[in-house]
C-alpha cells in the first residue's frame, strides 16, 4: 500500500470515528430530551391533580412522606395505607410511585376518574418543593402584615405616614449565625422592608465571636422614597417597629440614601451574610 492509500486510510477511520461519536451525541441529546419532556408533563399532570384538592388534603399527603430522605417505594406504599385508612377523602388518589400492583394487590379502591400513573419520586420531591415555597412565601406575606397592622396603631399619623404605610409590600428579618468548618463565626441580624417599585429600607449587620475581630453593619435606604416625604421622627417609627423584631435598636440618622439599592439581600428570606 502507498503512503497516499494509507493516509486516505486514516483520514477515513478518523472520519468514521467522528461521525460516530456524533451519531452518538445526537442519540443521548435526543433521548434526553426526551427523558425531560416526558418528566415535565408528568409534573405538571401531579400539579393539575394536586391543585383540584382542599389545602387540607394536600397537607395530610406531604405529611406522610418524609422530606429529607430518600423515598423508597415500600416504606411510601405503607404510609400512603396508613394515610388512606386515617382519612376520609381516601387521599391515596394519585400519589403512586411504582405502586400500581401494591393498591392492586391489597384490593384498595381508587377514583375512577383518577389518571393512576407512575410518578417518579423526583417529581413528587418537585411538588413537595413548589408546595413548601408556596407555603414560605405565604408566612412571609404575614411578616409584612404584622407590621403593617403595628404601624397602623401609631397615633396621631400624618397623611405622608399613612401614605407610606399602604405602600409596603414585603417585610422580612432574620437571626441567624454564620458556621466556617464547625465553628461559630460570628451571629448577625438584618430586616428589609420594601415599598413596591419605589425601593425598600436595608439594615443587616454581623458581631463576630472572637474578641479580637470588630462587628459591621450596613444601613441603606432608596433614594427614591425621599418621594414618601416622611419626617425623621416617622422614619424613625417605621425602622424602630421593624428593629424589635431583630432585637436591635436602630434609628433614622444611621441609614445612609442609596440610587440603586439593588437587589434584595433576603436569598430566598435568609439573611446573606458576607
Amino acid at each position: 500500500m502507498s503512503e497516499s492509500d494509507s493516509s486516505c486510510s486514516s483520514d477515513s477511520d478518523d472520519y468514521s470515528y467522528e461521525q460516530e461519536k456524533t451519531t452518538k451525541r445526537k442519540y443521548v441529546f435526543k433521548h434526553e430530551y426526551s427523558y425531560y419532556k416526558k418528566s415535565k408533563k408528568e409534573y405538571l399532570g401531579m400539579q393539575t391533580l394536586l391543585g383540584s384538592q382542599p389545602d387540607e388534603i394536600i397537607e395530610q399527603i406531604l405529611n406522610f412522606m418524609n422530606y429529607k430522605s430518600s423515598i423508597q417505594a415500600s416504606s411510601v406504599s405503607q404510609q400512603f395505607r396508613r394515610a388512606w385508612k386515617q382519612t376520609p377523602h381516601g387521599i391515596v388518589y394519585t400519589m403512586v410511585i411504582q405502586l400500581n400492583y401494591s393498591f392492586k394487590k391489597h384490593s384498595y379502591s381508587l377514583d375512577d376518574k383518577v389518571d393512576c400513573r407512575k410518578f417518579t419520586k423526583e417529581i413528587v420531591l418537585g411538588v413537595m418543593d413548589q408546595y413548601k415555597r408556596e407555603k414560605k412565601n405565604l408566612f412571609h406575606l404575614r411578616k409584612a402584615d404584622r407590621l403593617i397592622s403595628e404601624l397602623r396603631k401609631t397615633k396621631k399619623q400624618s397623611e405622608n405616614f399613612s401614605n407610606a404605610i399602604s405602600k409596603i409590600t414585603g417585610f422580612d428579618y432574620e437571626r441567624t449565625s454564620k458556621m466556617d468548618y464547625g465553628t461559630l463565626v460570628c451571629k448577625a441580624a438584618g430586616f428589609e422592608i420594601e415599598f413596591g417599585e419605589l425601593g425598600m429600607v436595608r439594615f443587616w449587620g454581623w458581631d463576630p465571636y472572637s474578641k479580637y475581630e470588630e462587628g459591621s453593619s450596613y444601613h441603606g435606604i432608596s433614594a427614591e422614597l425621599k418621594g414618601l416625604e416622611l419626617t425623621n421622627e416617622e422614619w424613625d417609627i417605621i425602622i424602630g417597629q421593624a428593629s424589635d423584631y431583630i432585637d436591635s435598636c436602630q434609628e433614622f440618622e444611621d441609614f445612609d440614601y442609596y440610587d440603586d439599592m439593588g437587589k434584595s439581600v433576603f436569598t430566598g428570606h435568609e439573611l446573606e451574610i458576607p
